[in-house]
């Protein structure tokens, strides 16, 4: 047994009114209660997680009322805050580190950004969007340092709440020396943006995630070398095994992660010795070569252990040992992959790749011949328009496999451009239109001059959206703008996607160069690194195709940061990953250095996309805010960061009109808000709103623990309730929030650093 392991396992899959207060529209889930269940008892199982069965707490639907009773549906946040605070307490006392802390947590989710993800909890609604922000309270426990492992799994949605800020953890946070020697594994469900499944296996609905990852932990993920289950074997077991329990529906889906995501995933031993280590036999080794139509194509040869033999970029030549394998090819968001038995030298083409693009783009999936054609004719045909010396192409259109879409209104209404950022001119007025009656479309090209510039559009006619766009001097851009039904919401389409090209007029146009841009795009938005060398280093990759250059340098500073993840990580241990399976790529300062300056030249110094490159880098991009958003979402998050070392870099107007978002990643788009609501500083009021809410919900549950308050134990709470409640010496009234503590909140919270300023503002901590 490990008595020292302790676990917070949460299920929740009765949600009576997430899909509105008729409760005709539940949005229940069959797999969690199960799932937790099934979690709970490996983490119990001698031969598994060893827990001392007090050393585990379990929130799940089945412990509460079906219906539920007069308090409403449960468990809501309280409770399973409540179990947080038991752990944290059972250390605290035992006056000793944990050795290991798990959290294992499913249901319904989302996510704000990657690598952070909230579930909802059974009181969430369509305005309640009530929840837990599950991996803010495990980087609570990781900071604290109160344990030497920590381990978080998440099966839920990663996809985004457009409206929505997440509540931090109502902890004041705990910062200890000691966190630099300890090790974590964080394993989610889905991908950002991505959803996850539920699905019958084995005659009774598990979540995929779930029943793949008790699979692992029951053998399947065991490493031959050691006999050992790592979190190294465990991942990847879980990144080849997951699809293997989906429909192919599911599998072709864009919407669905095929695979799980990953935060840190630090090298340590989850299960010792369940196996012999396997003996070593020498095996004949066969040539493949396998070579595909585009370079940044993803390629991934899988072995019979559902372990990564070798990956490649475009192609790939190895020599593996014979038998049976899995070879799997990727290209923005779609997938080819085959089967495939090696006894002998073997060379295999891929076919074509055709992922889903905003743009008409030959050799893609969202195509009809008559919108590629109107898109070339309104590439050529230039209006007058508000300036000179550059031009702007739009592209609305719709998309559906039904004639759902003919009750909206045409896809381009609302159509205007803020030349400049303020001078209106209609583009809706005098735009091509075509297939009313089927897939709609409309297109406007017209004259601007060079800058940056606001587009507004309307979804649907009902909901007003924005975005910056850049034009330069003998270049067009190009914005397409997908529209599609909306599964949540039936009355309004939803935008599917927005791609934006640049291309210098002065060269013919290469669509596979287009195509490609746009598959770097999609891999961006998924925060996966495909550029090669090769691609960055031509010369239409930096001249002809400005935001390619964009894509580019935040490719690479994702890149850079993967590879200081695999080092801390220990990801490359001798044995443990064939040098075949390493990352192809590797980050290039002088490549980077070499982009930069040219994108500068480009855009210029102060295009607020170039200086949160420049940031990210550690360059001196000056001290002036920015005077309009940048262009892509990836931007955006690096100036909020960069805003904790410089907190007037986002001015406050600025983040009050981006603060609702689109799912329409790696572009920055936001939904337009009231005048009134920007200058009274709504945002703000909200995330006060919120920060009072968890000082009041800490009061709560403080004072329904039995116990009182002791030495060092007070910094539990967000805010410790009063000493007449619990006894002991009467603490401050509310914490000091440092830089540091302003910058964690900013962090959780994904804000500006201003805003989170402003709303401390209004609670009376100070500037």
């Amino acid at each position: 047994m490990n008595p020292d392991d302790y676990a917070v396992v949460i299920g929740v899959g009765r949600y009576p009114t997430l899909g509105g207060r008729n409760p005709a529209k539940a949005n229940d889930l069959k797999g969690p209660d199960k799932d937790a269940k099934a979690v709970a008892a490996w983490l119990t199982d001698p031969n598994g997680g060893g827990l001392p069965a007090g050393n585990l707490q379990l929130i799940r639907s089945a412990n509460y009322a079906d219906p539920f009773d007069g308090g409403g549906p449960q468990p809501i946040e309280n409770d399973i805050v409540q179990a947080f605070l038991t752990v944290a307490d059972a250390i605290e006392q035992s006056g000793r580190s944990g050795r290991r802390l798990y959290i294992y947590a499913g249901g319904h989710g989302f996510s704000p950004e990657r690598k952070r993800a909230a579930l909802f909890t059974a009181n969430a609604d369509t305005l309640n969007r009530a929840h837990l922000y599950v991996s803010e309270y495990f980087n609570w426990f990781v900071n604290g340092a109160g344990f030497e492992q920590y381990v978080l799994w998440f099966d839920a949605c990663s996809s985004r709440d457009r409206l929505f800020t997440p509540q931090p953890p109502s902890f004041l946070p705990k910062f200890s020396s000691r966190v630099a020697r300890t090790v974590e594994m964080a394993a989610y469900a889905a991908n950002f943006t991505q959803k996850a499944v539920e699905n019958l296996i084995g005659g009774r609905v598990r979540g995929v995630f779930t029943h793949s990852l008790l699979e692992g932990l029951s053998g399947k993920a065991i490493d031959s070398a050691t006999g050992a289950i790592t979190t190294a074997s465990l991942r990847n077991h879980l990144f080849n095994d997951m699809r293997r329990y989906m429909s192919q529906d599911q599998i072709n889906d864009p919407d669905i992660s095929t695979e799980p995501d990953f935060g840190a995933v630090d090298d340590f031993v989850l299960v010792p010795g369940l196996a012999p280590p396997a003996p070593v036999v020498p095996v004949a080794k066969v040539k493949l070569t396998v070579k595909a139509d585009d370079e940044a194509t993803e390629i991934l040869l899988i072995n019979e252990a559902h372990a990564l033999a070798a990956r490649g970029l475009g192609a790939l030549e190895i020599k593996v040992p014979k038998g049976r394998y899995l070879l799997r090819a990727k290209l923005g968001r779609a997938e080819h992959e085959q089967h495939i038995e090696l006894e002998s030298e073997r060379t295999i083409q891929l076919p074509g790749i055709q992922f889903a693009s905003a743009a008409p783009l030959a050799g893609t999936s969202r195509i009809h011949e008559t919108h590629e054609t109107a898109s070339f004719d309104a590439i050529a045909r230039i209006d007058r328009g508000p300036g000179e010396r550059a031009s702007l192409m739009v592209m609305t259109r719709w998309w559906s496999d039904t004639a759902e879409h003919r009750r909206f209104r045409a896809p381009h209404s609302g159509l205007t451009l803020l030349h400049h950022g303020s001078e209106r001119f209609d583009l809706a007025s005098g735009a091509s239109e075509g297939d009313i009656d089927h897939d709609r479309w409309a297109t406007r090209t017209v004259s601007i001059d060079p800058g940056l510039h606001r587009l507004d559009f309307r979804i649907g006619g009902k909901t007003a959206a924005s975005m910056t766009i850049s034009a330069v001097t003998n270049f067009q851009t190009r914005l397409y703008l997908l529209f599609g039904s909306n599964p949540e919401n039936s009355s309004e389409p939803r935008l599917v996607d927005a791609s934006v090209f640049m291309w210098n007029t002065l060269y013919t146009e290469r669509p596979e160069i287009v195509r490609l841009t746009d598959a770097a795009r999609l891999a961006l938005a998924d925060e996966r690194s495909t550029l090669s060398p090769q691609l960055l280093r031509s010369a239409w990759g930096r001249k002809l195709n400005p935001m390619m250059m964009l894509y580019a340098l935040h490719h690479m500073l994702l890149l850079k940061r993967k590879e200081i993840e695999d080092t801390r990580q220990s990801v490359v241990r001798a044995g443990e990953i064939p040098q075949a399976a390493l990352r192809p790529l590797q980050f290039d300062p002088d490549l980077f250095t070499l982009t930069l300056e040219e994108a500068m030249a480009v855009f210029g110094e102060d295009h607020p996309d170039i200086r949160a490159i420049r940031l990210a880098a550690a360059q001196d991009a000056g001290f002036l805010p920015i005077t309009m958003p940048p262009m892509l979402w990836p931007s955006w998050s690096r100036l909020m960061e960069a805003s904790n070392r410089q907190p007037r870099l986002i001015p406050l107007d600025i983040a009050e009109m981006v603060a609702e978002q689109p799912l329409s990643r790696p572009h920055l788009v936001w939904f337009r808000r009231p005048t009134w609501q920007i200058r009274r500083g709504t945002q703000v009021e909200a995330i006060a709103d919120i920060l009072n809410r968890v000082e009041r919900q800490a009061r709560e549950v403080e004072a329904t623990l039995p116990r009182p308050v002791v030495a060092g134990g007070a910094d539990i709470a967000f805010v410790p309730a009063l000493a007449t409640d619990l006894g002991g010496p009467a603490p401050p009234a509310r914490p000091q929030f440092d830089a540091e503590m302003r910058a964690q909140l900013s962090r959780d919270m994904g804000l500006p650093r201003a805003v989170v300023d402003a709303a401390l503002a209004r609670r009376g901590e100070g500037p």
